[in-house]
């Protein structure tokens, strides 16, 4: 069974991925433009990469193989590119119990029985706090450097309990970066991990895998922006723990250096 069979059968194992992404998006955009402007996102896929490995028996070679990922571009008809998919291993499902009280009340006490909760924070040790010591989350330089805001948002779309919380920072001043941490809950309904972008405009090149100093292997893609909007950024995907993290390198003009800015960041991802 080949790697597009497999995607096919597992596809929509993640609880409505898109409206995940349109609810982020909104949620991005509403946060009193703290916000960069988000890229228009097309329904990403659940692929199973890692359950190819494990019917292969990869499984015994340990958690370093299984927490990879792969990066796959989609073209329309005329071959211009669309975006791309990112399908990997597992997630981790942390049980409710591993998060703090106070995130758990947060869930508790949203507007509605479906709402998300959208938090923001001034730092990375205020985020850690609020997650809870049973989540190992990491940040670049562990949030030591960064000049920028941290918003949390708390998914319960769907399915009327807590099954996800991502954190999106974004430094435009320091270190020019913005993260995103997806978390999964004990009460996702999902299995792998998985995002991806659509592409409205401009020009998409994956620039394969990087290994960081922890021995993480990140994903690399880089985009371009047309002639007319000269514009670049460069992004980086990895697993850590069961936890998807992307990385993107931002700059205003497209002159280069946004690969080697980037690698800079992931190195300073502590273990």
């Amino acid at each position: 069974m080949d790697r597009h069979e497999l995607n096919r059968m597992f596809d929509g194992l993640a609880p409505g991925p898109q409206r995940e992404r349109e609810l982020l998006k909104k949620l991005l955009q509403e946060d009193g433009g703290r916000s960069k402007p988000v890229k228009n996102w097309k329904q990403i896929v659940a692929a199973a990469a890692a359950a190819a490995l494990l019917v292969t028996g990869a499984a015994a070679a340990g958690p370093e193989l299984l927490e990879r990922l792969t990066i796959q571009l989609f073209f329309d008809a005329n071959g211009t590119d669309e975006g791309y998919t990112v399908s990997g291993s597992p997630m981790t499902k942390y049980p409710l119990s591993a998060f703090s009280p106070e995130l758990l009340a947060a869930s508790e006490g949203r507007e509605g029985p479906c709402a998300p909760v959208s938090l923001i924070f001034d730092t990375w040790e205020e985020v850690k706090t609020f997650l809870g010591e049973g989540i190992p989350c990491v940040w670049p330089g562990d949030g030591e450097n960064w000049n920028g805001w941290f918003q949390v948002i708390l998914f319960h779309t769907e399915y009327d309990v807590l099954w996800g919380i991502d954190i999106i920072g974004c430094d435009l001043k320091e270190i020019g970066a913005e993260v995103e941490i997806t978390i999964r809950t004990e009460l996702w309904h999902g299995s792998g991990a998985s995002g991806g972008l659509g592409l409205a405009e401009g020009s998409l090149e994956p620039l394969g895998s990087y290994t960081m100093p922890s021995g993480t292997v990140a994903e690399i893609i880089q985009y371009r922006g047309p002639e007319e909007a000269p514009y670049q950024d460069c992004t980086g995907y990895f697993m850590r723990e069961g936890i998807l993290y992307k990385v993107t390198a931002l700059k205003t003009l497209s002159t280069g250096g946004t690969e080697d800015q980037l690698k800079e960041i992931l190195d300073s991802f502590r273990s």
